[in-house]
């Protein structure tokens, strides 16, 4: 997927301003309020659900939100979790990362800035060049006086905070400094050797407004620093945190590769996962690989191996359209979440049925959320998305607790045979690139989920040197 930089107006688009926001959203993008739950197979899972919610007043839930560009610059997940903090308190704003070292967009809530090299892996690039931390992006340097900064936009509020910097701690790593606003904290090379763990974790009482890393040299004059993120969170145990995890370009199996995400998230103590991915696998092919299923189950054993009680929520993709023609395997991923769901006792959000279904992206365009891509939304559309997985919570607690004997809840999936009986000769399963200037084959394969190797193979190229207007077949990933 193509990188997406997403102009906001956060004046006109701040979630404090949407208290009725659903009730403004036109008929023409086709929203089902039937849907506008968090669907259930287990009753013991709901209750789960719900306990964690009432108890967030003495024990903090802690909550990650992993997903693609549709997460990346954090447009939905900020309505989400403005809205559940405001109703059940603020346990901190959760991890962030250096968008401006790993080269790729921002979150719409602080920028980021560097000084010096660095080199960066994301999640979407497999395998990746770096171990990658919870986040799906590591950033590495060795210059001395390399710097980190982050910058918000609206000031993290003043109370007691739990600042935690992951970094990949060994005998190499540099002496760093930490600055707060104007507190400065310094820790050297050799406290981190004592220390024996791949973090540091200060104290901070106050607002804060910025936050740097700078990077020194060791005694032996040389540098070095992998960083894999920052968690704010508050010192109390009570409200949510929640953190945002999204990669641009990223598909299911990019969860795979987050090597350090079980060291990580035994520190973070997540309640909650909402896995949110499926534009990127089925996009390019429209259609759901034969390993997916797999793919999902490791997902949620690696989940559970940090926290055998953790909730899971799996959720659909919505409605997308490419090259000329809408992606019917959104039905099909659709019903394979929904059926992993079911078997692996997780929770499931059926955004695709609620959001409109198939062939409702174009008017999701037509009315201004989406982007003209037909894959991404606007600022609205995304506040839209983020305000019904708001409120799909809501209900699913509020139906629980109505229904203390409830057993699952499920909404029966709509039945699109007719549309796709209508259109099964709309896409084509195999995909040609007409190459244009600045292309690599490496940024190529990226793009498509594959290898530089296999495209040369499928191509019988002698060479990784490609000529304008080429045409190429691009194989499926393995």
């Amino acid at each position: 997927m193509k990188k997406l930089i997403l102009f906001i107006d956060l004046i006109a688009f701040n979630c404090s301003i949407f208290a009725n926001f659903q009730d403004t959203l036109p008929p023409s993008l086709k929203i089902d309020r039937a849907y506008d739950y968090i669907q259930f197979y287990d009753a013991d899972v709901a209750k789960r659900l719900v306990a964690h919610f009432d108890n967030v007043g003495k024990d903090k839930l802690v909550i990650l939100h992993f997903g693609d560009s549709h997460i990346q610059a954090e447009n939905a997940t900020t309505y989400t979790r403005n809205e559940l903090q405001n109703d059940y308190g603020d346990g901190g704003r959760g991890m962030i990362v250096n968008y401006s070292a790993a080269k790729t967009y921002s979150s719409i809530n602080y920028t980021t800035d560097k000084t010096g090299e660095w080199t960066y892996a994301k999640s979407f690039q497999i395998p990746p060049k770096l171990p990658l931390g919870i986040t799906g992006m590591t950033v590495e340097t060795t210059e001395d006086n390399a710097e980190l900064h982050f910058a918000f936009k609206t000031p993290v509020p003043a109370t007691a905070h739990k600042i935690v910097v992951f970094f990949e701690n060994n005998d190499r790593t540099s002496d760093f400094n930490l600055l707060i606003d104007k507190t400065l904290y310094t820790f050297t090379n050799q406290q981190l050797s004592a220390l024996n763990q791949n973090y540091v974790e200060v104290s901070y009482f106050g607002t804060i407004n910025e936050i740097s890393l700078h990077i020194a040299s060791n005694t032996n004059g040389s540098a070095y620093f992998r960083f894999y993120g920052i968690d704010i969170e508050k010192t109390d145990n009570k409200g949510i945190t929640y953190h945002s995890l999204g990669v641009g370009a990223a598909s299911m199996r990019s969860m795979l590769y987050l090597d350090k995400l079980p060291e990580q998230a035994k520190l973070l103590k997540p309640d909650v996962a909402v896995i949110d991915f499926g534009t990127n696998d089925i996009l390019y092919y429209n259609e759901v690989e034969a390993n997916l299923p797999s793919t999902i189950s490791q997902i949620i054993k690696k989940l559970r191996d940090v926290n055998p009680e953790m909730l899971i929520i799996l959720t659909s993709t919505q409605d997308l359209f490419r090259h000329g023609r809408y992606i019917t395997a959104g039905p099909k991923f659709r019903d394979l979440v929904a059926s992993i769901a079911r078997a692996e006792h997780t929770m499931f959000w059926n955004w695709y049925d609620l959001s409109g279904g198939l062939h409702s992206i174009r008017d999701w365009y037509n009315a201004g959320y989406a982007q003209s891509d037909c894959i991404h939304l606007t600022a609205k559309g995304y506040a839209a998305k983020g305000s019904f997985l708001y409120s799909s919570i809501k209900n699913t607690i509020k139906l629980v607790k109505q229904n203390p004997n409830i057993q699952q809840h499920t909404v029966p999936m709509k039945d699109y045979a007719d549309i796709l009986k209508k259109h099964a000769d709309d896409f084509s399963p195999s995909i040609t690139y007409k190459v244009k200037p600045g292309d690599t084959l490496f940024a190529i394969a990226l793009r498509y989920h594959t290898t530089v190797k296999a495209i040369m193979q499928t191509n019988k190229l002698d060479s990784d040197l490609l000529r304008i207007g080429q045409i190429l077949e691009i194989p499926k990933s393995k």
